[in-house]
């Protein structure tokens, strides 16, 4: 993976946010097993499936249970965007994959 296409997975960086998130793997073949990654400290983090990130973003409430307990409002609607941008990303994704296998239709 190119340096650009790195970039593409990161969503947040310790530099700008409190937390540093990515979309963790691509090597699986069903989009319900990519990972979104949400560490938030050196030693803490939260590996979430494509299913339990879409479940979050209809219960916001959830990343206290999946993530942290200490999360302000704040936090919860930055992940919110980046949470959102990962299944824009993995949708994206798997359509391109879809269309490449039937030829560009």
């Amino acid at each position: 993976m190119d340096e650009l296409e790195w970039l593409k997975v990161s969503y947040s960086r310790w530099i700008n946010s409190d937390f540093y998130t990515f979309w963790a793997s691509s090597n699986v073949n069903e989009k319900e097993d990519e990972i979104f990654m949400c560490m938030y400290s050196l030693v803490s983090q939260a590996k979430l499936c494509y299913t339990e990130v879409q479940e979050i973003i209809k219960n916001p409430e959830l990343m206290r249970e999946k993530i942290t307990d200490d999360l302000t409002e704040d936090h919860i609607q930055v992940l919110l965007a980046y949470m959102g941008q990962f299944i824009a990303d993995i949708d994206q994704h798997y359509n391109d994959k879809l269309s490449n296998l039937r030829g560009g239709q």
